[in-house]
């Protein structure tokens, strides 16, 4: 029977093993995952606000609150320890589409600010296809490539 040093060592190893096996690609799609959350949010807010079922100022509050969380999951992503050409190769792309959805969570922040409802409409669609290439990016690397 192992003794309790042995135990202790199995464990740290189960650990250590089970933190490499949903690294880089399952912390890089949960980044994507959470700004993907992050901009449907933004641009339901947006329909609301253009259909005159929000006011600007709670569509402001929320755009503020999106635009945290965008960069949290940046901030999250920047922090990935990538030791293969891959790994770094796959978090280089989920920083630049981290970066896209930042540039039009704020844009569509200056919009609201802005009144502008043409701006709204033009961002919307971006809005939209962000969270799918999000969404698509992170199921891929959650899907084992990463």
């Amino acid at each position: 029977m192992a003794g309790p040093r042995a135990i202790v060592g199995a464990l740290a190893a189960v650990l250590f093993l089970t933190s490499c096996s949903s690294g880089t690609g399952e912390q890089l799609g949960s980044a994507l995952e959470d700004a993907a959350a992050a901009t449907a949010s933004v641009d339901l807010s947006l329909a609301q606000v253009q259909e005159g079922r929000s006011t600007r100022a709670a569509t402001m509050t929320l755009g503020q609150n999106m635009r945290d969380k965008v960069i949290e999951a940046r901030d999250q992503a920047s922090r990935v320890n990538a030791d293969k050409p891959r790994e770094r190769q796959e978090r280089a792309d989920a920083l630049k589409a981290l970066d896209a959805i930042l540039a039009e969570t704020l844009a569509a922040k200056d919009a609201v600010a802005d009144g502008d409802r043409t701006a709204m409409g033009t961002i919307r669609p971006n809005l939209q296809q962000l969270t799918r290439d999000a969404r698509a990016e992170a199921a891929d690397l959650k899907g084992g490539k990463g």
